[in-house]
């Protein structure tokens, strides 16, 4: 599976920037690690990619840090709220689950909270890629568009750390 690129032509942008996380006493709260930098996955094809850090500092900077949270990137049904902060080796992110609000949020929230969904992939749509290594796509620059719990991640680095 590759880190989901999405198709920037047919997303409609919602301003997520009004929207507060609760507190971290919360039930609903899973934070970890979006995407860690410096580390090889396969995209398919005999193609690795990797993100450099910095690579989200741009849009972060732009549009803000805060963005809708998915499962499995089905952006049907918004599972909840993340809040993206970068740092020197990872893209770190802090979501909270629409547990009150969300049957499937409530079934994310069990399965996390079990060890069933252990893991964060984002979607994002690359805007500077260096291909000077053979074999390994180098994203250095990138417009990150959503968060996901998933399965499977294809950044290995990737996790969920906590859930409250």
């Amino acid at each position: 599976m590759r880190e989901l690129h999405a198709d920037r032509g047919g997303v409609r942008r919602r301003d997520f920037s009004g929207a507060r996380l609760r507190s971290a006493a919360s039930d609903g709260r899973v934070s970890g690690i979006a995407s860690a930098y410096g580390i090889d996955y396969s995209i398919g094809g005999g193609m690795k990619e990797r993100v450099a850090p910095g690579a989200f500092a741009e849009t972060l900077r732009e549009r803000g840090a805060v963005r809708p949270l998915f499962y499995q990137h089905d952006w049907s049904d918004p599972v909840g709220i993340a809040t993206f902060r970068e740092t020197s080796s990872a893209l770190t992110v802090d979501a909270d689950l629409f547990v009150e609000e969300s049957a499937s949020a409530r079934t994310v929230y069990a399965s996390a909270k079990a060890g069933a969904f252990d893991s964060f992939s984002i979607g994002f749509v690359p805007t500077e890629i260096d291909k000077s290594e053979r074999g390994v796509e180098i994203i250095r620059a990138a417009d990150l568009i959503e968060v996901s719990v998933v399965v499977r991640p294809a950044n290995p680095g990737a996790s969920i750390e906590h859930v409250a």
